[in-house]
């Protein structure tokens, strides 16, 4: 019996301690782990910021083209196609006035409406029980029929 308390007396502070250098290891190896992460995500971080200013002051260099400046939405479509082939396929441009009303889309066909999202045009036509009613229609339904802004109801 004192030959087994004599062995677990020895070797348990050495099991001990041996537990303790592994535990000292992977909070190590997690700090050092965590740093790399901090680290790539920082270069991450500062190649994309460097991407976005760029593609901010090309975005600032086609706002003040001739063509934009004077509403030549087809030169400035040439131009802007130019700018988005940098970036593939799914580039977008949008251009909207002060009011938020959308002036171009670089997605939007040449021959489809030159106007904004908040236009439309309406027609009455009487319903099946006689009542009046306002119906909205393609922008591609008459080409000829201008448009007229939709009215807000906060404003009547």
């Amino acid at each position: 019996m004192r030959l087994v308390l004599l062995v677990a007396g020895t070797t348990l502070p050495l099991i001990i301690f041996a537990a303790g250098i592994v535990f000292n290891n992977y909070v190590q190896d997690r700090k050092d782990a965590t740093q790399r992460v901090l680290e790539t995500v920082r270069g991450i971080r500062l190649v994309l910021d460097a991407e976005m200013q760029r593609m901010i002051g090309g975005l600032q260099v086609l706002s003040l083209t001739n063509a934009l400046r004077d509403r030549d939405f087809d030169g400035f479509r040439r131009i802007v196609t130019g700018f988005l082939e940098q970036y593939g396929r799914d580039g977008v441009v949008l251009v909207a006035d002060r009011e938020g009303r959308q002036l171009f889309s670089s997605v939007t066909p040449v021959f489809s409406c030159a106007t904004t999202s908040t236009l439309y045009r309406t027609r009455r036509t009487r319903s099946a029980s006689g009542h009046r009613r306002r119906s909205m229609r393609s922008c591609f339904a008459n080409p000829r029929e201008p448009l007229r802004p939709r009215r807000s109801k906060a404003r009547r």
